[in-house]
């Protein structure tokens, strides 16, 4: 029975005592609620404001209670949504703008300012080129930031010998890099110096080697060029207009010096000189025989293009050359005063200036060889970079950090740094006659060649 009914029931005496007990204490408890109500109105603000709204509406007969309720429910819902769409506002306003820099800040930042007017990727691009890419150094990377440690990143090419420019871009995801074009940035082949196919005694030159090695002379050693009078002839067949970055083999290993006096002796026409540096002992097998291994590793001693890096010199001395950024980390242009800017020709000719001074400090071993191995030591500082670029230090496998190919970075310092620069051999930007006046030089084994792009 529905309780409205119970009412009418016991208003006309017709329930039994049970039943009217139980009405009776139904309606004592209504009353109790009631009263209480009316005595706390006052502290219940949406309450009170719905009695005043009643009473000022039963005063103009304009609005019943039900539409004052709606009306109320109405205002609370929109307060609620208010509510609702401001932390709703605040937190697409974080995930946009500050989550997507939160994070980024755990991963490799290419375009983090290091002064000079320079980022970091530059730098690091330009060590890491000059160390493993000859005839391929890129100084200048231009970085989008994306969000959520992504990069679009370029990497542009300064200094052209054939008149083309070429930017090889990508992007980073996270530490990891994608190059939309990775032939423009690959490294040597492994055997493009004869040194690296060797054994036995390696105080003798490439020649006494092959005889050594096998009775029948031009055989037993090869490079990528293949035999001596096998690259001789592919030489024969380039092309006469063209550009190409050549690998050069020498006879015997050479002192630092020595083998900067020959190159000026010979007066061959090269551009971006490369010096291929023994990283590392031989390996013996026995006591007659030993083994060396080319890691393709090197330094510039011809730098065709100024720098403005800033880096920490005490640490890494004279990691750039011809490195022209003012002591106040600017750059060279902007140090300069309004009089001594009056045209490019100007700049260029001051900045020539530096780089003879530098060339004279870089025909000495000393200087050289604390350029080399703050190469070394930058490179293998920055292992995260290092990791991205592949390097593949003689096989050593891949890790998260670069710490593997970082320790056989640190350990080609400390041996350079105990025994000095021995060059083994070099790489530089060459024509066809350059490349066959070499190949008549009976301090060079052979060379190897491959289109300059």
């Amino acid at each position: 029975m529905k309780y409205r009914k119970l009412l009418e029931q016991y208003q006309k005496n017709l329930l039994d005592e049970g039943k009217k007990k139980q009405i009776e204490e139904d309606i004592e408890k209504h009353e109790a609620i009631s009263e209480y109500l009316y005595t706390k109105e006052e502290e219940i603000p949406e309450l009170q404001e719905l009695l005043e709204e009643t009473e000022a509406s039963q005063e103009k007969g304009s609005e019943s209670f039900a539409e004052l309720v709606n009306r109320s429910i109405r205002r609370a819902f929109l307060k609620m949504g208010t509510a609702v769409l401001v932390s709703v506002l605040v937190v697409v306003l974080l995930v946009q703008f500050v989550l997507p820099r939160a994070i980024s800040s755990f991963y490799y930042d290419p375009g983090k300012d290091i002064g000079g007017g320079a980022n970091q990727m530059s730098l690091d691009m330009a060590v890491y080129s000059e160390l493993f890419l000859p005839g391929k150094r890129r100084t200048n990377v231009t970085a989008s930031a994306k969000g959520y440690g992504k990069y679009d990143v370029d990497i542009t090419q300064n200094v052209s010998y054939t008149g083309m420019f070429t930017t090889v871009s990508g992007e980073i995801t996270r530490n990891h890099l994608r190059l939309y074009n990775e032939d423009l940035l690959k490294q040597p082949t492994g055997n493009c110096f004869a040194w690296g196919q060797v054994y036995g005694d390696l105080t003798k030159s490439l020649s006494e080697l092959e005889k050594d090695m096998n009775t029948k002379e031009g055989d037993a050693l090869f490079s990528a060029a293949g035999t001596p009078k096998e690259a001789k002839i592919f030489a024969e067949e380039l092309n006469e207009n063209g550009k190409y970055i050549g690998y050069v083999s020498l006879e015997q290993m050479e002192g630092y010096e020595d083998f900067i006096q020959w190159m000026e002796n010979s007066n061959l026409s090269l551009g971006e000189l490369w010096c291929a540096v023994k990283t590392e002992p031989y390996e013996s097998w026995d006591d007659s025989e030993q083994v060396f291994h080319a890691e393709n590793i090197g330094f510039l001693y011809d730098v065709s293009q100024s720098s403005s890096f800033v880096w920490d010199e005490e640490k890494y001395p004279d990691l750039i050359t011809w490195n022209i950024s003012s002591t106040d980390g600017t750059k060279y242009e902007e140090s300069l005063s309004q009089s001594e800017i009056n045209g490019s020709a100007e700049v260029w000719a001051s900045n020539k200036e530096d780089q003879y001074e530098d060339r004279e400090q870089e025909k000495t071993e000393a200087y050289m060889k604390t350029h080399f191995t703050s190469l070394l030591r930058y490179m293998a500082d920055h292992g995260t970079f290092l990791n991205m670029m592949a390097w593949n230090g003689n096989g050593i496998s891949i890790d998260a950090d670069g710490s593997e190919r970082g320790a056989v970075l640190r350990e080609a310092a400390d041996y350079v740094d105990q025994n000095g620069l021995e060059i083994y051999g070099f790489a530089a930007v060459m024509d066809k006659e350059t490349v066959l006046a070499l190949l008549d030089q009976p301090d060079v084994y052979v060379v190897y060649t491959e289109p300059l792009q």
